[in-house]
């Protein structure tokens, strides 16, 4: 089982993948190749890159909280949600920590301001906007809460952790070099969203590898046989890696590094 990271690690800096590594990575489907797309984006952007490789397979959504299969009828669907009372709570405790929060279900958008950087990742146009203070319309429990920090002062970073505090298992991620955030819960990872697949087809972890290059990838990385961290990674994901990959994600680093550990160089 091959897990793959979406953006910057199998896409470049354009949202590409290109055709050298897209035909790879169709080969070694065909060659019997579990390849598993692992993101945090929602399954309405990640799709189109799935049927883009010609793949059958699961697919990780949303950093592990939605696991699905597409074409296996067999493969039950898992999906975590959050409460929507735990993330009202949470967001009034953030207080004026944060400017901004965007709040997800499958088909539904939650955001208290347009945020056209967050708008433009995270969604397309079948996707139903609601804008304003969420705490007068959530009424659904929610995959996602990511949130804008005012600034990235460490006081505001602690006010924005101290606000999960009540809730067992819930944890703040921050994106590097960014004043974004998102909460999950800690056994709903990229990690936990592949040992769901691998226990259903009954595939050895010894026989898994991954590719990553953020936070959101760390305990994905540390639970693979062999933990790729990008070369264009941030330092934190390389000190969880085994190795680091043969080139960048703008230059089919994930194409050029299996070539290297399948012996296909």
């Amino acid at each position: 089982m091959i897990a793959v990271d979406m953006d910057g690690t199998l896409l470049d800096d354009e949202k590409n993948i290109s055709p050298e590594t897209c035909a790879y990575l169709k080969q070694l489907s065909l060659d019997g190749h579990l390849i598993i797309l692992a993101s945090g984006r929602p399954l309405r952007t990640l799709k189109p890159y799935h049927d883009l490789l010609g793949l059958t397979t699961p697919l990780v959504c949303y950093n592990g909280s939605y696991v699905l299969s597409l074409h296996d009828p067999d493969f039950p669907s898992f999906k975590f949600s959050f409460p929507h009372e735990h993330l009202l709570d949470i967001i009034h405790r953030m207080d004026d920590a944060i400017v901004n929060v965007m709040i997800e279900t499958t088909d539904d958008v939650w955001l208290h301001h347009s945020e056209p950087g967050l708008e433009s990742f995270y969604t397309n146009g079948d996707v139903n906007f609601i804008y304003g203070d969420p705490a007068l319309t959530l009424d659904e429990d929610a995959l996602t809460l990511i949130i804008r920090l005012k600034d990235d002062s460490l006081e505001g970073k602690r006010k924005v952790i101290e606000s999960v505090v009540p809730y067992k298992g819930y944890e703040i991620r921050f994106w590097h070099n960014t004043v974004y955030a998102e909460l999950y819960e800690e056994n709903m990872t990229k990690r936990d969203g592949l040992k769901y697949i691998a226990n259903h087809y009954g595939i050895d972890q010894r026989h898994t590898i991954a590719f990553g290059d953020a936070e959101n990838d760390l305990q994905m990385l540390d639970w693979a046989e062999i933990g790729v961290a990008m070369s264009n990674g941030n330092d934190i994901i390389k000190l969880h890696s085994d190795l680091l990959s043969v080139d960048d994600n703008n230059h089919d680093g994930v194409m050029k590094t299996l070539k290297l550990l399948l012996n296909q160089e």
